[in-house]
């Protein structure tokens, strides 16, 4: 890496920190006891511009937000995709030339992500979780939800993950992206390059160019002239 870009990836990273600094801090795990349950949780360094000004570096913010092991091999796989998707230094995937490139550097990084992807049954969480998600109209109200429905399909978008759905996961996978790309599609003013985020990252994955389908029919023709409807796959991403 250039000295160039390690500029860039520093002051984007510092944008970040101004941006955490917006947002209240979340609980992401909540740790209590009773009687018939114990249920094991982590709160994140509150994401404050005061509370972070302690952190010297990247390195030390990556440190802080470590699930501690105990915790992290007792969380349920619905507990740890949260704490993922609440993860403070996710927008670094954005520091990179590609979301994939980005993501994969994070999860590097982060124990929560690494945990994520070794559950057998982290697919189907994952897709249940990003169905019952709903596509913003209103930029103002959910910044949060715009993210969060980005992280989410980049998570989807992993063949560790993809690898573990059923053959009719799969297709509902294939459905909800889709229909969820449309609904985005309408709002591009809000979600922006976002907007096709699985395609991209499955791209990437695959190394190919990310096709994005889309429900138009069309027909062609036979040489006897008769109309056959045929499914038009849509744009081709660059």
């Amino acid at each position: 890496m250039n000295i160039t870009k390690k500029r860039m990836i520093s002051t984007f990273l510092l944008l970040i920190m101004g941006i955490f600094s917006l947002f209240p801090s979340s609980v992401y795990a909540n740790t209590s006891q009773s009687s018939t349950s114990s249920a094991l949780t982590f709160q994140y360094p509150t994401p404050t511009a005061a509370s972070w000004k302690q952190f010297k570096s990247h390195i030390d913010m990556v440190q802080s937000c470590q699930i501690p092991d105990n915790v992290l091999h007792a969380m349920s796989t619905d507990q740890l995709i949260e704490a993922t998707l609440n993860y403070p230094l996710f927008m670094d995937i954005y520091a990179y030339d590609t979301t994939q490139d980005g993501f994969n550097a994070v999860a590097q990084q982060f124990n929560g992500i690494k945990e994520l992807l070794q559950r057998q049954d982290a697919g189907s969480k994952l897709l249940d979780v990003y169905k019952k998600m709903k596509v913003t109209t209103d930029k103002q109200k959910n910044s949060d939800n715009l993210f969060r429905l980005a992280y989410i399909e980049v998570l989807l978008g992993q063949n560790d993950i993809i690898n573990k759905l059923s053959t009719a996961e799969s297709q509902g996978l294939n459905n909800a992206v889709q229909e969820k790309y449309t609904e985005k599609k309408a709002q591009s003013d809000i979600y922006g390059t976002t907007v096709s985020t699985f395609y991209d990252v499955q791209a990437k994955v695959n190394r190919s160019s990310a096709i994005v389908p889309n429900t138009t029919s069309s027909y062609v023709y036979t040489p006897r002239g008769t109309a056959v409807p045929v499914q038009v796959l849509g744009e081709l991403l660059s």
